[in-house]
């Protein structure tokens, strides 16, 4: 483990310079090609940790021949679309626009707080990414998969090349749970009729409207892409045979997510899925934990359960090799990849693996980090070698959107604010939005919105802001784990006070912020009895809260042309890669940039 500057950083620290942009100048240096790469929770402490077991030698290379930061500090809240927004822009949240996961509908006044839109979406961004900052400064520009990107706006449709599969979803993936008779096991997938038969001891025949497939379990066992249609829509799905045995018929199947693939060119889009097929989808935690997969290894299971997750989430690491292997092929100054797998490792498994997780076992954790290890190195530590190795000339920025960390239990905001009269409930255990004064929306987050007469139906005025903020501070730093005493809320802002200091608010934002304490899990379910859940058995890994929580930080490396060998930047922040990879190209920062170009040159 590296030496690092002490984290315990105030958000003004840690937040520097958000309201000061950094002046736009083209630099001297040669025009060089870059890949950019994200990775959906790539947590510093766990690479570190990964690192120090050995476990990581692409890693320790690009480290010890370029740069590797301290830590990278996200945004609030520390969520994939807004932290994913500041990557690719430069701009805190307050002024890129992708303030959560999912935000309220526009425009304010045509709908209640609790509609809600994706703050995925390129039509929530206000700030300028950096492929359109490239493009705009002449570079050719692949992206293969981004946040805020679909739908494609095609400003410089000569120069950008853009692909999207994930804001494209038709239907979420689903278990097929039953026992192959004599006539097989039916199912529906939509609007297309599949069908399951024996084949012989050991594989099935999946048919699926008329096309034909033979699984078998294994390593990743899915089918190839499989056409059917949802709502007279045709898009595609991977079918995976986790479990089959012949002597009863009894099978377990994993149906992907059904997707599209677009693209901004349709030749290339063929392409593309000529090469990597299909996402199977970001589907393996869930299942994991609500026992779809069977009993895990923390509730005595056999290790099926965490073979399952490994499969599936390498199923789902095939499309973003093949989707590589196609970019390697085409002429970009700059490519833009998405990596999401680690994210469902970690939310699957990271409530076992953090050793600050109440409860916390260690031989438990043990077992379940060669399960990680191995989930690592396959979606991450190969995928950078094989980045370095197909674009040998290229500079590779590694970042990602969020660290990950362990709780224990859920706890529910909205049980707080009912109890404190801030929030109301009609008769079958919804929101009354008639006796409602605040709210929290989405889970993970922490943000409260006050039911503002901005929105239809809203009943707080602007003069009723005030104390009505007050009143929910106070339940929410007075709410205590009825067992043991324990607050749940270790601070709350106010993005109308705070907002300009940690890049927050706008209006779309939520009106405050809390601050779970660690070990809590905020739920924003609004029927809930109870303050505080029971403790689960594997826990949870979880994200959303303030930054500057170390097991929040995500990573930050860079490699190649332009990058000196041992440089190390110190603390980076969320909007300081996007500005580093515009010096590297040799162009001005995204135009609403105000993060620093990093000193690794």
């Amino acid at each position: 483990m590296r030496p690092r500057t002490v984290f315990a950083l105030s958000f003004v620290v840690s937040l520097a310079c958000v309201t000061s942009p950094i002046a736009s100048q083209t630099s001297s240096v040669p025009t060089r090609r870059v890949v950019l790469i994200s990775f959906d929770a790539g947590a510093d402490w766990i690479v570190d940790e990964l690192i120090a077991r050995g476990k990581a030698p692409a890693f320790a290379a690009v480290a010890r021949e370029g740069a590797q930061a301290d830590a990278m500090i996200s945004v609030i809240p520390s969520l994939t679309a807004a932290a994913h927004a500041s990557l690719w822009t430069g701009a805190f949240p307050r002024s890129h626009g992708a303030t959560d996961n999912s935000m309220p509908m526009a425009p304010a006044a045509a709908h209640t707080v609790i509609e809600r839109r994706s703050g995925y979406l390129s039509d929530v961004l206000r700030a300028e990414p950096i492929w359109d900052t490239a493009a705009r400064y002449g570079k050719r520009v692949m992206v293969i998969q981004a946040s805020n990107g679909f739908p494609f706006t095609n400003r410089f449709p000569d120069r950008v090349t853009h692909f999207d599969v994930y804001a494209n979803e038709l239907l979420r993936s689903a278990l097929v749970n039953g026992s192959v008779g004599p006539d097989g096991l039916a199912f529906t997938i939509g609007d297309t009729h599949a069908r399951v038969t024996g084949r012989d001891g050991s594989s099935v025949t999946l048919t699926v409207g008329d096309a034909h497939a033979a699984l078998a379990p294994g390593t990743p066992a899915f089918s190839a892409p499989l056409s059917v249609r949802v709502g007279g829509v045709e898009g595609q799905t991977r079918v995976g045979l986790l479990e089959y045995d012949a002597a009863t018929g009894r099978t377990l199947l994993l149906r992907g997510d059904v997707v599209r693939l677009v693209g901004t060119d349709a030749a290339a889009r063929d392409a593309l899925m000529a090469e990597a097929g299909i996402t199977v989808g970001e589907v393996g935690s869930g299942y994991y934990q609500a026992g779809g997969f069977g009993r895990t290894l923390a509730d005595g299971g056999t290790g099926a359960a965490e073979r399952h997750l490994v499969n599936a989430t390498l199923a789902n690491q095939q499309y973003f090799d093949g989707a590589l292997r196609y970019a390697a092929r085409q002429p970009w100054d700059l490519l833009v990849l998405y990596a999401p797998n680690m994210d469902v490792a970690g939310h699957a498994l990271v409530g076992m693996l953090d050793p600050d997780t109440p409860g916390h076992d260690p031989a438990l954790a043990e077992k379940i980090w060669s399960v990680y290890e191995e989930m690592f190195r396959r979606c991450m530590d190969d995928y950078v070698t094989a980045i370095r190795r197909l674009a040998p000339d290229a500079t590779l920025v590694i970042g990602a959107d969020h660290g990950v960390e362990g709780n224990r239990r859920w706890w529910y905001p909205n049980a707080v604010l009912r109890d404190a009269g801030l929030l109301g409930e009609n008769i079958k255990g919804g929101v009354d939005l008639a006796t409602t004064r605040a709210l929290f929306l989405y889970s993970h987050g922490g943000g409260i919105f006050l039911n503002s007469t901005r929105f239809k139906d809203g009943v707080v005025t602007d003069d009723q802001r005030r104390d009505v903020k007050a009143a929910v501070r106070h339940a929410l730093l007075s709410a205590r784990d009825p067992e043991t005493g324990t607050p749940l809320a270790r601070a709350v802002v106010d993005t109308d006070l705070d907002g300009e200091a940690l890049g927050i608010g706008g209006e779309f934002a939520p009106d405050l912020y809390f601050d779970p304490t660690p070990g809590y899990q905020a739920s924003a379910r609004f029927s809930s009895k109870v303050i505080v859940g029971p403790p689960l058995v594997i826990g949870m890994g979880a994200h959303g809260p303030f930054p500057t929580r170390r097991r929040l930080h995500g990573i930050f490396y860079a490699v190649g042309p332009g990058v000196r060998a041992g440089a190390r930047p110190g603390i980076v922040r969320q909007v300081d890669p996007a500005p580093t990879v515009a010096r590297l190209l040799g162009i001005p920062a995204p135009a609403n940039s105000v993060g620093r170009a990093l000193p690794i040159e």
